[in-house]
């Protein structure tokens, strides 16, 4: 209602039961709003993610949240975009920022697909992060083992290399470092 400027509206509500139909006229109300977009606000440009709602897994609206598995089971995202490197800042003007490319406004297109030098944000994966003399890189602890995240090289691995399979990229064996030195080869499962 604040984005468009309208002072009624009306709510609809399905039950999940039986379909019954809830319907109630609302009146804007600028406090409430206004804390809201305040709230989504620091949460978008924060760069660490905010403390979960829960740490209880059956607390009823962690169950519906599409991220039930994320912060319950996996802790590690499904995706290596610009949107999930450390390297990547969200902007007040609703563009993101990569340091590493020293570039404003990535493009959407972009965003969604990420580049080779992605670096696994550490909020985003449950494995204890190292300094690196490498700015432009991450070092994980897999399985025990340093893995180096940045552009993929003989011995640094991809994020995407990463979450195709974590424990291949912590313990390699000599016939994968071997493609990877001579044919450019990435781990993809």
């Amino acid at each position: 209602m604040a984005g468009t400027e309208i002072d009624r509206a009306l709510y609809v509500a399905v039950c999940k039961d039986d379909d019954r139909i809830y319907t109630e006229r609302v009146k804007f109300d600028k406090e409430v709003a206004e804390k809201a977009i305040a709230r989504g606000k620091r949460i978008a440009l924060a760069d660490r993610m905010p403390e979960p709602l829960s740490a209880d897994p059956t607390w009823y609206q962690c169950r519906w949240c599409p991220a039930h598995d994320f912060c319950f089971e996996s802790k590690i995202t499904k995706h290596a975009n610009c949107r999930t490197c450390a390297n990547s800042t969200a902007l007040e003007n609703s563009t993101w920022r990569c340091e590493r490319h020293d570039a404003d406004d990535i493009p959407v297109e972009w965003q969604r697909e990420g580049c080779d030098s992605h670096v696994l944000h550490p909020d985003l994966v449950p494995y204890q992060r190292k300094e690196s003399t490498n700015e432009w890189q991450a070092i994980y602890v897999i399985n025990g083992k340093d893995v180096i995240n940045g552009e993929p090289d003989t011995n640094v691995f991809g994020s995407k290399e990463i979450l195709a399979n974590p424990s291949v990229c912590a313990n390699p064996d000599e016939f994968a470092t071997e493609f990877r030195r001579e044919f450019n080869a990435r781990v993809v499962g």
